[in-house]
């Protein structure tokens, strides 16, 4: 009998090993969407960033590196301006730890299909 337990208890910490060096070499995190690291033997690796201009104008910067047999192929950069968001009140904070509510520019959100 103690023979099939100690054989149960085996199986099942093989089973949990098994699992959890999958999960770790998995290049997706938990709970989202983002790798670890990029599978350099053949993709393209996406940045997409919006950047304050001036008060009136925002920079969407869009960057793609194409990974073919472990070296970098191609760095693709692609800049457009848009119009820039209005203000909004916020509470920020100094060294000192006083705060007052001060005007910054809303940020965009980021929105990306992949097909």
């Amino acid at each position: 009998m103690r023979f099939y337990i100690v054989t149960a208890v085996i199986a099942i910490l093989l089973i949990i090993v098994v699992i959890l060096a999958v999960r770790l070499n998995s290049p997706y995190t938990a709970g989202d969407d983002q790798t670890r690291f990029v599978d350099k033997h053949g993709s393209v690796e996406t940045s997409v960033s919006v950047q304050h201009a001036d008060k009136t104008h925002d920079v969407i910067l869009t960057s793609h590196r194409v990974w073919v047999h472990d070296t970098t192929y191609a760095d693709l950069y692609h800049r457009d301006t848009i119009p820039a968001l209005d203000s909004m009140a916020t509470e920020a904070q100094d060294n000192n730890g006083d705060s007052k509510f001060v005007m910054v520019q809303r940020d965009y959100q980021l929105f990306i299909t992949v097909k």
